[in-house]
Parts: C-alpha cells; structure tokens; sequence
C-alpha cells in the first residue's frame, strides 16, 4: 500500500509550539544580542523524554525589550538639523530596511553640489542617507572617507551602554515633547500577524497534501487550529479552521476521510505560563477537512505541561493508530480503543505501519537486571492489527557513562514490511543509535554508533526503501547549525542537503525522489519546501517567496530582495509591486548576503559578508549587476591587520550613483565608515568614537552624523546630532517616551522621512504597541501616528521602503504590506500567503 498513507507525521520529542518559539537565530547569533525576554533563547529543546515529566512548553512573547533608537536623514541644502535613518533596535536585525530617494534619473541621482563633503576630500553626499549602530553604545564621529549615502540601514548589534570611549560630548538639555513629537492621527492597517507554525504535515502524493497550523501565538484570543490543503503539489492552498489549539497527529486514508489528534482548553492565564491543556480528542473529517467531529476524547491527565512525541498513523478508512497520553490507541471501525501490550511497564512513544496489520511501536521500559541502563529502548510488534504484540528487541545506551534515567526513543519508521529503522536518544551523552533490519524486526543492525543527536538536534526520520532515508535537525541550544542528512545507504554515510534550511522539524520523502520537508526561521515564521529530485535542490511551496533580509524598490512596480524562509543567499525580484517574488540569483553558501541596493531596475549590489576558514577575519564580498540581477561581478575587500569587522554583516549598504557607495556598522567601541568612490573596487575605512549613552547612529545626505539614545525602561528617547568636523555633539531632541525602540526608517526625500517604532507592552499578552513618526523637514520635528491592533513585527525583521512621498512598502516576517498614502494606511499585498 502507499506507504504515505501510513508513515505518522507528527511532533517529535517536544511540541512544535514550544520549538517555534524558542528558535535559535543560526548564522546571525555571532553579531546578535539577545532579541527579547522571549527570542533570548531560540532553540527548540528536544531533549527531555516522555516519562514522568514532560517537557514545558515555552511562550511566545514578543515585546521589544531592547533598547535603542535608530534614524538617518537625507538632507542636500538645509543646514539644520540632519534627518533620520533606519536601524533595528538592539542590533537585531542582519539585513538594512531600505530607503528610497523620489529622484530616479541619472541627474536626480548625482551627488548634491551643495552638501558637505567628507574629509577625504571625495565627492559630497547625495539625496539617499545611510543608518547604524553602535554594538554598545551607538553614535560616531563623522566619516572621512568618500561616499554616498543610502535609502536606508541596517542597525547593529546593541548590548549596555558603556562609558565614552573618548569622544568629547555637550550634555543634552531637555527638550518639551510638545515641540518635537507632535500627536497625529492614527494609522489604520490590515492584520498581520508575525506568528505561524506549522504543527503536521501528511501528503498522500506529491500533489495531494494538508499541513495543520497555528497564526496565533498569545493566550488572550486563542485561535482555534487551521487545515490547509493543496491539490496541485502546493501552487495553491485552502485552509479551514478546525478543531483544537494544538495538533500531535494528522493522517488521511483518501483525499476525504483524516484523523487528527489535537488538544484544547489551554488553562494557561498568560504567557508567563507553561500551557496545559484540558483535554486531548481525536477527530475525523469525512470531506477532506471542511467538517470534523470527535470520535474519542480524553481529560488530559498531564499537569505540568504539554505532552510531547505523539504520533498518528492511518492504514485506511477503518484502521488507524495514535499514541496519545502515554498509551496506543487504535481504530476498528468508528470506535478507538487502547492497545494491551501485555506489559504494564511499556510506554509507547513512537510509531510505524507497513499496512493495516504488521506495525512498530517504539517506546522504553525498564531494563533487564545488571543491564547499564535503567530504561532499555525497546520495539513491539504486532501482524494481526495490534490484537497481540511481541517484543522484538531492545537497545541500551550509546555509552557505560549514559544517564539511566535519560535513554528514549527517537523516531522509528519502516518503509515496507521487511526494511525499517529504529533512532535511539541519548540526551546525556548528546548522542544516539541509528539501527536497521532487513527483516521486519527479527534481527537489527547497528549503522551509526553514536549519532549526534543534539546541538544540532535530530527531529524526524523517513525512508523510501531500504537505502535511501533523511534524517532533520533543529540547531538545539548552541551555535551548531541543523538542516537535513541524506543517506544513500541505508544509514551508513550521510551528506547533507543545500538550499533546505538549517531549522527542521518535518519530513516526508516518497520513493520517487519526490519529497517535502518543513522549516523554521529565527523570526517565529515555518515554511514548507518541495524537492523533486531526491533533496539535491529545493524549491518553496508554502508560503510564497518574501525577501527577509532586505529589499530595494525602484519604481512601484520593480523591486529586489535578500533571502527566502530556507536561505539567506538568494536575490528575489518582483515585478508586480511585491505581489510576487522570484527567487533566483545564488550568491553561494560560504557568503551571508545581508544588503541590497538597487539604482534603477539594472544596476544593484548585494553586500555579503564571508570569513577566511583560518584567520576566522570577516570580508566584504560586494557583488554588482548591471543587468538587473541575472549576472554579478565579485568586487571584494579584506581588512587590514589594524581594520575591525565585527559587525560588518550587519553595515548599512548605500550607492548614490554608479561609483559612490557607503557602509557603515559599529561595535562596542567604534562606529565605522566604509567609502568607495569606484563603485566598490576599493574602499577607504575611518574610525569614529561614539558618543557615550547613545544607542544609535547614522549617516546623513550631507555627512553629518546622527545619534539616537534608547529607552530602557523608563528612559526618554534621546536625538542627537554633529557635523563633519564637529568636536562634540549637539541635542537635536527629547522623546519622553519609555520602553519604545525603532523597528524600521525611511527617508525617500531629503525633508520627509518615515520612523517605525515599538513600545513593548505588559503581560498578559504583552502586545507590542507600534506608531509611526512621520518628519518633513529633515527630522526637526515629527507628527506621531498611532498603529491599530492588528499588525505584528519583530524589531529584527521589519523592513521599511518608501519610494515617495505617499508610495512605500513595509516587510513584516512573512507579510508585506504597502501604503499609497504616506503611511496613514497599509493594505496587505498578497505576497507572503498562498490560499484560494
């Protein structure tokens, strides 16, 4: 029979809602801080084993506790003050929210005669400004190279301020809010919410499939589950809510009749707490996930928190299986019942089935007498349906120092009745045991001794036939880097699979190469991902393409991005205002693309950051187009020995024209200026000291240098300015405002520009509240419009592009939406979701 129709798709070892969120950022941690009292620790914590405690579900919380406040400006006649610019609060952003200058001729693109220049004597700054900031304290001198400025930044990493490394300051004197922030009317948007995990997957073909999520991510509107399907191999989807607040099992028999296990009746009153659910249900849909009913129900009995590692599998419209409250429970018609192993001392904990009748239950009991272990991994087996089950085998710990009480089992899965796989779990010695039979369970072969199994962590196994497997892997809690193993051989060497993603949770491999796998983002955001050649390439199914690194408009129609949901090193172009995005360009794997800036719809660079394997020095590779991104020239630079990279991949990238281009990033001690004055061949570097308690820094169209203090707790927000040549700063403002951090800038004139800010809010949701600042006269005061509940960001992964005056656009994680109206009000574009 289909073997797709019986291999479970479910949680591993943990739930799916506690993996997403608490996701580890991979490439990005060496530059960031820590992103929020939620984000700190992004891993997913597959370690515990289901025994006697289960492992606590972690909450989702999304307040912008960072400090910082970003801005650039663009200012090309006025003498005072200089304009804001984009950063990330907190440095937690790895890519620049763009900015776009209104001119988009040649002319209009040529540096301003009336700017000031910068000391190296180069050519003056143009209409497009570039933003930063500092990792510790924010604010530099004024650069002194030649460049031009950009139509936005990146800011970068933000830890505690520290004390001035040397620069001479003036004290700010206070500023009435009143003649600085003035009160607006409010900004209306579409929702978008910044949360979807994606808790099962089941595909019955490679055209046929549904997945089971969840948008929602706070206790306080619980929303109720999603189905989506597709017919046509995932170009589009319909979805249904359902049933449940969180789902463990999803099977289907036909293209009607499916199974799920879900839970509700979350009793948590907030975030703060670990979710238990009331009571655990198995439902049946009859008409492909429009309707369902319960055909057996439980009070969960678990009080700690939710139960992890429950499987279901489904043989055919009368016969399925799911583990669910530590025991099996089976199908005969419309009825469920438990399953007797004929050993009260068995608990199941994952599941496999060839056909209706001969399956696999893997699970742990305690081991025989002068054993190692105090638990052995043991498989039972039944041939006639689950009537009657046999012990078949039993594994021990990976080592003589194994923790006795830790040893469980990971996955198990047969592809047909005679070859199959059994995954052992080793928390205490981080390792596992990768078995395999040819039989159908009567002898087992040991393939893999000691299999790392986490930092990265293993979370799911599927085999087509008796040599070709994958084996996914989630990072865990360090800066080791998941992704998904391909094995050829039946488990005894594995390569691993490019262009995927490195956070996995699910997949299904069908035996003619065609296969799916689900991934996960630093950004709370799961996408799914098709191959049809075994794993060799990829291609994303679900949700369409958005950049997530960065994106570069130059007309309303035309525009560029960095990144997809499964890698960060792909130009996407669109065509239709964002509508639609096509991935293609492929900068290579052993480059971080982090910036894109585009002049007109041929000519752009991309900006990627890459480390020397021995020296571990970070270097620019700058990559230039002229032909709209289909072919790059490798422009590249490497520091001298004296010459500070930290935070290089997250600098601020931005040409005014063909041959004059800026970057500026910072660390704890420095702010730095990176200029060409030929389009990237070489590049002049300047050091500039920050100014001390400030948080932000930026670059303005006449070279003037910007700084922005932070709002920890009950600080205001704090503008400060210099020029070129200055000795000390110069209070631009005061925003009494606290706990209020930027997310994104725009300036697409040298007046008007765009600040994107969030003010973290207080439990029991702890609901950001967003407002957008609004200047037009180069940041000397600025009108506040209040954001309606509805729209979600992360201070990391929002981007924000005005083209003018009225048209820009705003990247959310997975959403993209765009205003014709100055930001007074957004309407989703339909990029980012697919659904009919």
């Amino acid at each position: 029979m289909n073997k797709s129709k019986t291999k479970p798709r479910t949680t591993k070892t943990v739930s799916r809602t506690a993996k997403t969120r608490s996701r580890t950022s991979g490439s990005r941690a060496k530059t960031d801080k820590p992103r929020s009292q939620a984000a700190e620790s992004r891993t997913r914590d597959t370690d515990s084993v289901v025994r006697s405690s289960p492992p606590k579900k972690h909450k989702l919380l999304t307040p912008l506790l960072t400090a910082g406040v970003i801005a650039a400006g663009v200012i090309t006649g006025l003498a005072l003050p200089p304009s804001a610019k984009t950063a990330d609060p907190a440095g937690l952003s790895s890519s620049t929210a763009m900015l776009r200058g209104t001119p988009t001729s040649s002319a209009d693109r040529a540096l301003s005669a009336s700017g000031s220049t910068f000391d190296t004597g180069a050519s003056p700054l143009g209409n497009r400004a570039v933003s930063a900031s500092a990792s510790a304290v924010g604010a530099s001198s004024s650069p002194s190279a030649s460049g031009s400025p950009a139509k936005s930044g990146t800011a970068l990493a933000a830890s505690a301020p520290s004390a001035s490394s040397g620069a001479t300051s003036a004290s700010p004197s206070p500023v009435a809010p009143a003649s600085f922030i003035t009160s607006g009317s409010e900004a209306k948007t579409d929702p978008a919410t910044l949360y979807l995990e994606i808790q099962q997957i089941h595909f019955l073909s490679a055209t046929t499939g549904w997945m089971i999520q969840n948008q929602d991510g706070s206790l306080k509107t619980q929303r109720p589950l999603e189905l989506v399907s597709t017919r046509d191999g995932g170009r589009s989807w319909s979805k249904q809510a359902m049933p449940g607040q969180l789902a463990t099992g999803l099977g289907f028999a036909d293209a009607k009749n499916g199974w799920a296990v879900v839970y509700d009746g979350n009793k948590a009153k907030d975030l703060a707490q670990s979710s238990v659910y009331a009571r655990a249900d198995i439902v049946h849909t009859a008409d492909g996930g429009r309707t369902w009913q319960t055909q057996w129900s439980q009070a969960s009995t678990y009080a700690a928190s939710f139960p992890a590692g429950r499987y279901l599998v489904v043989a055919d419209k009368s016969h399925a299986y799911a583990i669910v409250e530590n025991k099996l429970m089976m199908l005969r018609g419309d009825k469920w019942s438990p399953a007797a192993f004929g050993r009260k001392d068995f608990v199941p904990q994952h599941l496999s089935f060839a056909d209706a009748r001969n399956g696999w239950v893997s699970g742990i009991m305690p081991a025989a007498s002068g054993a190692i272990d105090s638990y052995d991994v043991v498989v039972m087996h039944t041939s006639d349906g689950g009537r009657t089950w046999s012990k078949q085998f039993a594994a021990g710990g990976t080592d003589e120092n194994s923790d006795p009480e830790m040893l469980s089992s990971r996955a198990i899965d047969f592809a047909d009745s005679h070859n199959g796989y059994l995954l052992t779990d080793d928390p205490s010695m981080m390792a596992g045991d990768l078995y395999r039979t040819s039989d159908g369970g009567a002898h087992w072969t040991k393939v893999q001794s000691k299999l790392r199994s986490h930092r990265p962590t293993l979370t799911d196994m599927d085999f087509a036939d008796g040599k070709n497997g994958w084996l996914s892997a989630a990072p865990g809690a360090g800066p080791n880097e998941g992704g998904l193993m391909i094995t050829r051989d039946g488990g005894r060497t594995f390569e691993s699979a490019e262009g995927v993603g490195y956070d996995l949770s699910f997949v299904q491999l069908a035996k003619s190469g065609k296969g799916f796998a689900v991934g996960g983002t630093s950004m709370n955001r799961d996408y799914l991902v098709r191959t049809d050649d075994g794993g060799k390439s990829w291609s994303a199914v679900y949700p369409t393409p958005l950049p997530t690194n960065g994106m570069s408009f130059v007309d309303a129609k035309r525009g560029y991005g960095i990144g997809t949901f499964s890698g960060e090193n792909r130009l996407l172009t669109t065509a239709d205002g964002g509508r639609t995005w096509t991935p293609g360009y492929e900068f290579g794997g052993s480059r971080r693309a982090f910036a894109v800036d585009f002049l007109n719809a041929d000519e752009g660079w991309v900006a990627a950051s890459t480390t020397d394997e021995t020296s571990g020095q970070t270097g620019l590779d700058l990559l230039h187009t002229k032909d709209g991104g289909r072919s790059f020239k490798l422009l590249s630079w490497r520091p001298e020995e004296d010459q500070d990279t930290f935070a290089l991949d997250s600098a601020a990238l931005r040409f005014s024209d063909s041959l004059h281009g800026t970057l500026v990033y910072g660390d704890a001690n420095q702010a730095i200026v990176l200029s060409t004055a030929d389009g990237g061949r070489s590049w002049a570097y300047n050091v500039h000291s920050p100014k001390p308690g400030v948080y932000r820094y930026a670059l303005n169209g006449r070279g003037d240098l910007l700084s922005f203090g932070g709002s920890v707790q009950n600080e205001s927000v704090e503008f400060f300015r210099k020029s070129a040549d200055a000795p000390a700063w110069s209070p631009a403002g005061r925003w009494a405002r606290s706990r209020t951090s930027p997310i994104a800038f725009s300036f697409p004139d040298r007046d008007r520009g765009y600040l994107l800010t969030g003010t973290a809010g207080e439990a029991p949701d702890y609901k950001t509240k967003l407002s957008l600042l609004v200047t037009e006269d180069g940041g000397a005061s600025w009108t506040l419009h209040p954001i309606a509940d509805g729209l979600d960001v992360y201070d990391y992964g929002a981007k924000l592009d005005f083209l003018d005056a009225r048209k820009g656009w705003l990247l959310t994680p997975g959403r993209l939406l765009t205003t014709e109206d100055g930001g007074l009000s957004w309407k989703l574009v339909d990029g980012g979701d697919t659904r009919k």
